[in-house]
């Protein structure tokens, strides 16, 4: 059972216990960056760490000393400014309503290439993707091997997913799940959705059709106003992925 750690809606909060806990939640309780600083340093074995309706300006670069953390969750933070560091291991942050967020931050966070889902407030898609599609217009492309991508949508409605709503990848006509475990539902629109996306399912290798194209559709379920698609290139060759179709000979 997971060691817990949890205190709601408090303005004096005690000392917390140190290691092994795992699941430590401080929701509106009015903690100082200095106090935050310090007891992060003590969580070396925290995974999921909830900071809801907290007055914080910037989280504590002590942050990324939680080397297990998983799942960071900011939300309703309206004074938060700056997220300095993320932990490597990092795989969900959601930062809604976190109003007084930089531009510069969430560019910043958007454009680092590591396995993190990201849920940020009024964030642009980063030009270096590839160009957006229109609300309505599921991403789609042809590939020979499937690339490892990073996919963005931003939506006038927070998403609440769930794992009975997950998002989906057509492949030549079968259908395949993203799961992600998030379940945090929020209404606070608009906001701008962020996975990176390898091969996923061990079970997609049965739907690919061998020494020719593939075709592929991403479908997020879910209104959204643009969405786009980075291949990143250190880990896919993009002579094996198309954005048109390649068996179309254009004269």
């Amino acid at each position: 059972m997971m060691a817990q750690f949890s205190i709601q809606y408090r303005t004096n909060v005690s000392p917390m216990p140190s290691s092994p806990v795992e699941y430590i939640c401080l929701e509106n309780c009015k903690v100082s960056l200095d106090y935050l600083s310090d007891r992060l340093l003590l969580f070396a074995n925290v995974k999921e760490l909830h900071l809801t309706k907290n007055r914080l300006t910037v989280l504590p670069k002590s942050i990324k000393e939680c080397r297990l953390l998983l799942k960071l969750v900011l939300d309703d933070c309206k004074e938060l400014q700056e997220i300095q560091e993320i932990p490597p291991s990092l795989k969900i942050l959601s930062a809604l309503n976190c109003q007084s967020l930089t531009s510069s931050c969430k560019s910043k966070l958007l454009n680092q290439a590591g396995n993190t889902w990201l849920r940020l407030p009024r964030a642009k898609i980063p030009e270096w993707f590839h160009q957006p599609w229109l609300a309505g217009l599921p991403i789609s492309f042809w590939f020979r091997k499937f690339p490892t991508i990073i996919l963005c949508v931003s939506s006038p409605l927070t998403w609440a997913w769930d794992s009975r709503l997950p998002a989906r990848v057509i492949i030549n006509g079968n259908t395949f799940f993203i799961k992600h475990g998030l379940n945090i539902p929020r209404t606070s629109p608009p906001d701008t959705y962020h996975l990176l996306m390898e091969n996923f399912n061990g079970k997609m290798d049965n739907a690919l059709l061998v020494n020719k194209w593939n075709y592929a559709e991403v479908d997020f379920g879910f209104p959204f106003m643009y969405s786009g698609i980075h291949v990143l290139k250190d880990k896919s060759s993009m002579e094996d992925i198309q954005f048109t179709n390649p068996d179309i000979e254009l004269y």
